[in-house]
């Protein structure tokens, strides 16, 4: 049986002194994904912030067996540095896998705009830059907020291929998504409305 990756028990996070939603309690198993769905400014930015440790938690417990990869909906990227000078300095932030920068940008589609500031860019381009990270830095969870935003249909694919692939490892997803993912096994969490 699969153990554990998070363990969330009576959860509420807080904004300007509101209550966001209902307290909440799962466990996320390894090697499966957890689908954040509800409204907008209903709380599922706040809640993968606060499950990463860049929020306090207010109200509740958690208990993770890894330190999370948190990927925000903005794609972090500095206008004025090249596709590979983020890499660079990605790779220069914690350790990371064995893989070259080369392997990177070609896994993301990115080879020939190498040497392209971040400011030119599409949409596409700069969220495929963004997750440079989930290839290089190790992480057993992935906390990911809206992942297939600006993704065309190639982009989507390789995406879920990531996915997949961190889930066959026995590694763990909790994504914020509106669209439909064709990712198995998953499960849903719709955030509520706190009374």
């Amino acid at each position: 049986m699969p153990l554990p990756a998070l363990t969330v028990s009576n959860l509420s996070c807080m904004r300007s002194g509101r209550r966001l939603f209902a307290p909440i309690g799962f466990e996320l198993s390894e090697g499966s994904v957890l689908i954040l769905r509800g409204e907008n400014g209903s709380g599922k930015s706040t809640l993968l912030r606060t499950l990463a440790g860049l929020m306090p938690i207010k109200e509740g417990t958690m208990q993770s067996a890894s330190h999370p990869l948190y990927l925000g909906h903005a794609n972090a990227l500095h206008p004025s540095a090249t596709v590979s000078e983020h890499v660079q300095f990605w790779r220069e932030l914690k350790p990371t896998r064995a893989i070259t920068d080369n392997a990177v940008l070609e896994t993301l589609g990115l080879s020939t705009h190498a040497f392209k500031l971040a400011a030119h860019l599409s949409n596409g381009q700069k969220r495929r830059l963004s997750f440079a990270r989930l290839l290089m830095h190790p992480s057993r969870l992935w906390l990911l907020d809206e992942p297939q935003a600006a993704l065309d249909a190639n982009g989507l694919s390789m995406f879920l291929g990531l996915l997949k692939e961190h889930l066959s490892q026995g590694s763990s997803a909790i994504i914020a998504s509106h669209d439909a993912l064709n990712i198995t096994p998953a499960t849903t969490l719709e955030l509520k409305g706190a009374a």
